[in-house]
């Protein structure tokens, strides 16, 4: 803590160069608060607006100055008769929000300005506490229109006004180097330097004093600033001293000591992130100074602003004195500035993009063209005239492999806007924009946030480049952004026509589906070994008796086609898209077949049927089928050949729509059936299938459309027949299973109601792997009353976490199954003795049940497969899992702590990061080895909490705070 003991001289500054992250302003005597003050546009903003008798509220994080700012006003403040807080966290008083509220009411009964200094999770507990009290509920408003586009949602109403000082980057040139020089020129730092020429302060002191120096440390903060970098002031202090005292303030000017060191040792700058690769001159190639830095100490010694740097002689330079030399030739040899010219080069697209917009050039084209790119790599003409507003669908855990797009919006209705201030607060400070906006104002004022993480996302993928060749953490999310745009865009997507030779028109002209034609998978052999039917009834009336439908190696697309059966009681015959959707290059052997799977058979009847104009030559039907195939078998080895000559294995669509639902799956289990007699066993679980319904009411995307024209017109009745192969569930045993499964349908029928307001375009897939969560926790907790799954959010950096996930996984595998044997000796007895005998003595119906958990464990995205840098199963969850999660834990505008999310998440799923205080005692009572709570759990938490920020389900607003929701950075 910075506190009175400071004393004048280096003192202060080598103790804030030493501080941690909570060093807060309160500790700070006057006349150091005096010496850290830099004077900006927000000392008179503050002043002058509570002269005119308004009151301010200023939040943010942590460290941005909040307090400093009113305890620097406080005579103005007093001289307008303001009652003012500086620090409303103190106030509170163990989270009790009415000493706050009861000052406020007084300011407002007494007609006095009131201001306060608040972090975000107050505010919201203030808003809770009080959700009729007039001035915070337009303090929330504005908060929740901190920044202004072309529209300025945020004009006052009455006479509050909110300053976000989290918008305030003091990595902005400006102020880091006013915070600089308030150093640089302390009298007393001053007279320091002048009496020890040769300490490290004076060396670091003299340089960044240097005109040169200062100019391109300024153009790596506003670089920084540009690409997203952020640091609170505090940081900036922090930051500042320590690259003006060193690294241990000592006498001897080591490597370690230069102020870029410092720099660059910084969490922003530090380590191989996609900003430290932007940024940092040591990370940056440049073949010609790379080779003359490492031919040694002879090798470059013309240029330097302050001669060369003593590199100890060496015959091979080591990488950190290579990285210290090329940090001090950016910033003090005469062609410094060319260190970054390869650097990053969507870095400087972007920043270029940006500055293009801000200056009103238009750049719409330029964007949506790399849009567009992401989704189809090919190029074809108009790509920059036009936003195609892409869609794809699967129900496995990873994202769609194949995007279509029905609709699309012309360059000249959209804009590139760019982010300001309200205009109530506008001279608050200046701020510095990182994104832009584009933005539909035709439709509803759509808008698309593009930032560098999701620039460089689009570029990269426009060039060829997986996404998963990037670092998570910078492009996580970034894709599914602009399916949102789709989806809010329109509701509806609108087919091109009846028939296919529409679509390939529109294939030439706009629309396009893009992906390489998948390999067609040979059948699925037939599950069972069994030869006698009778034994495979046996089976099965076991497996109802049991399990409740027939465990088989089943993926959620499976579960989709039984779930959506059993829901709508109809299906479609589907054989014109079976057909056409699976290419065959020759035809089926054999006398007098007529195989319709290969084109030049099938081609002669969607003529004849009318679903193909005459124009479309073969070849373009054939290649019109490689699309149709990577479209609707995004699953794998869920399409194969339905119909004669043919023995069908079973077929399932992954297409976004009832209408692609037939009555060919085989894989599948009854499983839906299942689920939707326990759902009806209890009101929520009723209005979770009302909803289901709902939500495949919803408009569906553009996916469908591309089918359209092989759909059938009539659909027809499917007839459940569970009851027949299984048994009847009786009323007592789905209740029963109901009772154990009610808070997870609690939690489902929140999801729905989420994904029914929300209206995303991915709601079906949502919904499925939500239901498959459901169901795979359902196989845990029947025989097991408190199973636990670890979350290895760490990817395998701590082997400890790894090794215990892979054991918490491969636990609940054995347990799930050893539940026949359980059940047989609990309840199972009246069971019949040669069912149980057809079902016991067959290893593979035994195996059955280890596939059928693992399969589905792994496609809803919570295990994680084998691989060759995990050689066991484990438990790590994929991006849209943990979305769909916290959509089932989390309701609308709903804001909870990490740790309370984290205990929701174990107890309604099973699923532990180790967050939560108990969390080690918790599981060493279920059996896992010894995980130490400083050195695993608390970096595993960090891990998953960083996930939840990248997804936006979560901030920090403050130091050790992290608060999550579902629109976390609209919400909060």
């Amino acid at each position: 803590m910075m506190g009175a003991d400071v004393q004048s001289g280096t003192d202060l500054w080598r103790i804030l160069a030493q501080a941690g992250p909570k060093a807060t302003a309160e500790a700070l005597e006057r006349d150091d608060l005096q010496r850290m003050h830099v004077e900006t546009p927000l000392d008179a903003f503050i002043a002058d607006r509570v002269a005119q008798g308004k009151s301010l509220v200023l939040t943010g994080n942590a460290g941005d100055g909040k307090t400093h700012a009113l305890l620097r006003a406080a005579r103005e403040l007093e001289a307008a008769g303001a009652i003012f807080i500086p620090d409303a966290t103190a106030e509170m008083r163990r989270g009790d929000p009415e000493p706050i509220l009861k000052r406020w009411r007084e300011a407002i009964a007494e007609r006095r300005p009131f201001c306060i200094a608040i972090n975000e999770y107050p505010l919201y507990q203030l808003r809770k506490a009080a959700p009729d009290f007039e001035p915070l509920a337009e303090t929330w408003r504005q908060s929740r229109h901190r920044l202004a586009y072309r529209d300025d949602a945020a004009s006052a109403a009455g006479d509050i006004i909110v300053v976000d000082l989290s918008l305030r980057n003091p990595l902005s040139p400006g102020f880091a180097d006013a915070i600089l020089d308030a150093i640089l020129t302390d009298p007393a730092f001053v007279e320091f330097v002048d009496a020890h020429p040769h300490d490290v302060a004076s060396e670091n002191a003299m340089r960044l004093r240097d005109p040169r120096v200062r100019r391109r440390l300024r153009a790596i903060f506003e670089r920084s600033v540009a690409l997203g970098a952020r640091v609170t002031v505090r940081e900036m202090w922090i930051l500042a001293a320590r690259m003006v005292m060193g690294r241990d303030a000592g006498r001897d000017f080591n490597r370690a000591d230069w102020y870029f060191e410092a720099l660059f040792a910084s969490p922003v700058f530090a380590g191989t992130s996609s900003l430290a690769r932007a940024l940092d001159p040591a990370a940056c190639s440049h073949p010609r100074w790379d080779n003359l830095l490492e031919g040694g100490k002879n090798a470059l010694e013309d240029g330097w602003r302050f001669g060369p740097p003593p590199v100890p002689p060496q015959p091979r330079l080591e990488p950190a004195v290579f990285t210290w030399l090329k940090r001090a030739f950016h910033f003090e040899h005469d062609e410094g500035e060319t260190a970054l010219e390869l650097a990053d080069p969507e870095a400087a697209e972007f920043m270029a993009l940006l500055a293009g917009a801000a200056s009103g050039r238009n750049s719409v084209g330029t964007m949506i063209d790399a849009i567009n790119a992401a989704y189809c790599p090919v190029r074809f003409s108009g790509r920059e005239n036009h936003l195609y507003l892409w869609s794809g669908h699967r129900f496995h855990e990873q994202p769609s492999r194949s995007f279509v797009a029905t609709e699309r919006i012309a360059a000249e209705d959209l804009r590139l806007e760019i982010p300001r201030l309200p205009a109530i607060c506008d001279s608050a400070f200046d701020f510095v924009g990182d994104h832009m906006m584009l933005a539909a104002p035709a439709r509803g004022g759509t808008r698309l946030r593009i930032d560098y993480p999701c620039s460089a996302r689009f570029a990269g993928s426009g060039a060829g480049c997986r996404a998963s060749w990037y670092p998570s953490a910078k492009f996580t999310g970034s894709m599914p952004s602009s399916n949102n745009l789709a989806a809010a865009a329109s509701r509806r997507a609108t087919p091109c026509g009846r028939c296919i030779w529409n679509i390939c028109k529109c294939f030439k002209s706009g629309w396009r589906q893009t992906a390489a034609p998948t390999k067609w998978c040979a059948p699925m052999p037939d599950i069972s070994t069994f030869s006698r039917e009778d034994i495979a009834a046996g089976q099965r009336r076991i497996h109802g008796a049991a399990l409740g439908y027939q465990p088989m190696r089943m993926k959620p697309v499976h579960f989709a086609t039984s779930l959506i059966l059993a829901l709508r009681g109809r299906c479609y015959r589907l054989e014109l898209l079976n057909k056409a959707s699976v290419p065959r290059v020759a035809p089926k052997l054999g006398a007098r077949v007529a195989d319709e799977f290969v084109a030049e058979e099938l081609y002669p009847r969607l003529i004849a049927e009318g679903r193909i104009n005459a124009q479309v030559d073969e070849p373009t039907f054939k290649l019109l089928r490689s699309h149709l195939n990577a479209a609707f078998n995004n699953d794998g080895g869920a399409l194969g050949p339905g119909f004669a000559p043919y023995n069908p294995f079973g077929v399932d669509y992954s297409a976004p729509s009832f209408r692609y639902i037939g009555n060919l799956s085989k894989n599948h289990g009854h499983s839906g059936s299942f689920v939707t007699r326990i759902l009806r066993a209890t009101e929520t679980g009723q209005q979770v299938l009302t909803d289901c319904l709902a939500v495949l009411d919803l408009p569906p995307p553009p996916l469908e459309a591309l089918g359209s024209p092989l759909l059938d017109e009539e659909d027809l009745e499917w007839a459940d027949d569970y009851d027949s192969l299984f048994g009847a569930l009786s009323d007592a045993a789905a209740a029963d299973i109901a009772a154990i499964m009610a808070p997870r349908t609690e939690a489902i029928a929140k999801l729905l109601a989420n994904l029914l307001r929300m209206r995303s375009a991915y709601a079906l897939r949502y919904m499925i792997i939500g239901l498959s969560i459901w169901l795979f926790s359902y196989l845990m907790l029947r025989r097991e009353a408190e199973p636990l799954l670890l979350v290895d959010a760490m990817g395998g950096r701590n082997r400890r976490i790894r090794t215990q996930s892979q054991a918490s996984y491969a636990r609940e595998l054995d347990r799930f199954a050893n539940s026949y044997d359980k059940w047989r000796d609990d309840e199972g007895a009246a069971a019949d003795d040669e069912d149980w005998e057809t079902f016991s003595s067959s290893r593979k119906a035994r195996k059955n049940l280890e596939d059928h958990f693992r399969d589905l464990g792994v496609r809803i995205g919570i295990v994680q497969p084998r691989a060759p840098s995990a050689k066991r199963k484990h438990i790590e969850l994929q991006a849209d899992t943990l979305r769909v999660l916290a959509m089932s834990i989390l309701g609308e505008d709903e804001v909870v702590t990490e740790i309370e999310f984290a205990d929701r998440l174990r107890s309604l799923w099973c699923l532990c990061p180790g967050s939560a205080p108990a969390d080690g005692e918790l599981l060493r009572r279920n059996g896992f080895g010894p995980l130490d709570a400083d050195e695993d759990l608390e970096p595993n938490a960090r891990a998953f909490r960083a996930l939840l920020i990248r997804l936006g389900l979560a901030v920090s607003p403050s130091d050790g705070l992290t608060l999550c929701a579902l629109r976390a950075d609209e919400v909060i």
